[in-house]
């Protein structure tokens, strides 16, 4: 095998490794794990901050300096192009299935806010009938303490944070419900 594709293979390597270590430590770990099962090496499973694994022409591994010797092989370059190809396969699905996906995450958080504004809503509501009922009663001490807790405690603290929660939702439903 030529030193030009060998090279070529180690650099898409260490795309695939920089990758998964964007994507969470958890997918490093997988593809280390991806690497041991295609090449036949068994590579420590440490978590390490930054690795880096090189691909020799017969088979072994380099991994933070320390070869890793393959139990099989590779006689012929073939044979690793074949076996890259499919530890390729391999990380391509990793990756994808692990892919961050930004739409996703952003809908996540519009429900989320409506979720909020929701529970914000009930918690006014239920806030407004009790005050209602103790007025009702005659408790007026219960109705001051009420108004005095509520607006020193509720309506200060969150009173921009609420009104762009409502300014978000409104825009989210918006487009959601103009998008057709």
């Amino acid at each position: 095998m030529s030193n030009k594709s060998l090279n070529k293979i180690n650099n898409e390597l260490k795309g695939y490794i920089n990758e998964a270590s964007g994507i969470s430590d958890k997918c490093k770990m997988k593809l280390i794990t991806l690497v041991e099962k295609h090449f036949f090496v068994d590579l420590p499973n440490d978590n390490y901050l930054n690795i880096d694994i090189t691909l020799l022409e017969n088979g072994n591994i380099i991994m933070r300096d320390e070869e890793y010797k393959t139990t099989k092989k590779i006689s012929t370059s073939s044979e690793l192009v074949n076996r890259y190809s499919e530890f390729q396969k391999d990380v391509e699905e990793l990756l994808e299935k692990n892919e961050i996906n930004f739409e996703v995450k952003q809908r996540n958080n519009e429900i989320i806010n409506l979720l909020v504004i929701l529970l914000i809503i009930i918690i006014s509501i239920v806030i407004i009938i009790i005050g209602i009922r103790r007025l009702l009663i005659g408790d007026l001490y219960g109705v001051l303490w009420l108004v005095i807790i509520v607006s020193y405690y509720i309506i200060p603290a969150s009173g921009n944070r609420i009104r762009n929660r409502f300014v978000r939702a409104k825009n989210y439903l918006t487009k959601k419900f103009t998008k057709k």
